[in-house]
């Protein structure tokens, strides 16, 4: 009998827990001495386990790591921890006699986390049924794929562990636009129906090139941009999801002018140009304002997603209060 056991950095566990087939616990008291060798000075220490059993029938060990979902349970619990949650430590066990001993063990880099708020659910008991819910959903490839949100949570979770406010923007932005641009079509018209418009465009374009109203540079460049007129402004994508997510709780969706506020902003990072501060205001407080705020909206998409209870949703958005 074999069984594969991870060590958990920064996961503040009391009670013992279920993810699929994992059983995770809080590190004992004789276990201590383990996670203080495996935990360097800059290093969360080691802080619970999480054991599974490995099928009889499999003896590679890459390949049952490979089908256990991993990566599922670091992003469900570093998004319900709020918090950096990972992997700091991989070994097998095979029961030997009365006890499990260690037969080997896989070299994994851990980077540390940095702790931010307090966990939004309310207790273990809360925690272990959104663990079970989640597995259901990230282990569910289809809606995975569908909604982008393997992905989208990896960037989200990335922020636990930055310091630099512009950066965790564009990481948050980018999360939230993964979601959007899954669950929005972003042709605003088939590729037939666009076809005769686009070529009737590219008449115009070349009319205007042959009269030296445009050179030739503006005419290449300006008709490799008409196929992006047949795409949805990234505005419009956003209101028709946030709309739809939030049918049954209309005080969370988000405003035209609220979501302008988060383009413009995502757009100045990127492209350069002067972020338009309120006067009065310091330039490093709006920008930590509107980063919670677009985090707390981003939370709040991931929670419908996940089915939670509506009184997670009960603090209202705008005034970037995270979802307890």
């Amino acid at each position: 009998m074999r069984r594969v056991v991870l060590g958990l950095l920064n996961v503040p566990l009391r009670g013992t827990l279920e993810f699929g087939e994992f059983l995770i616990e809080p590190i004992a008291a004789g276990q201590l001495e383990l996670s203080q060798q495996k935990s360097m000075e800059h290093h969360p220490v080691l802080s619970a386990i999480a054991t599974a059993p490995v099928p009889q029938n499999l003896d590679d060990d890459r390949q049952v790591l490979s089908l256990l979902p991993i990566p599922q349970l670091e992003l469900s619990l570093s998004f319900a921890e709020r918090r950096f949650v990972e992997v700091g430590t991989i070994h097998f066990e095979s029961f030997v006699g009365k006890s499990w001993e260690v037969v080997s063990r896989h070299a994994v880099y851990p980077l540390g986390g940095n702790s931010y708020g307090v966990s939004w659910h309310h207790g273990e008991s809360h925690l272990q049924q959104f663990l079970t819910n989640a597995h259901q959903k990230l282990t569910d490839e289809r809606w995975t794929e569908e909604t982008g949100i393997l992905l989208s949570l990896q960037l989200f979770r990335s922020t636990y562990r930055n310091s630099f406010a512009e950066l965790e923007y564009l990481q948050t932005w980018t999360a939230l636009e993964i979601i959007v641009s899954r669950l929005e079509e972003q042709k605003i018209l088939s590729d037939k129906e666009f076809e005769s418009i686009r070529e009737k465009l590219k008449l115009c374009l070349r009319s205007l090139r042959d009269a030296g109203t445009i050179d030739h540079a503006d005419y290449v460049a300006m008709n490799e941009k008409l196929s992006e007129l047949n795409r949805k402004s990234i505005k419009n994508q956003s209101l028709n999801v946030l709309t739809s997510l939030f049918e049954a709780f209309p005080e969370q969706n988000i405003t035209s002018e609220d979501l302008k506020t988060f383009i413009s902003i995502r757009n100045s990072l990127t492209h350069g140009s002067k972020i338009a501060v309120p006067d009065g205001m310091d330039y490093g407080r709006y920008i930590h304002e509107q980063q919670g705020r677009l985090s707390s909206l981003l939370e709040r998409v991931y929670l419908v997603l996940f089915e939670q209870d509506a009184n997670l949703m009960s603090f209202g958005w705008p005034n970037w209060l995270a979802p307890r």
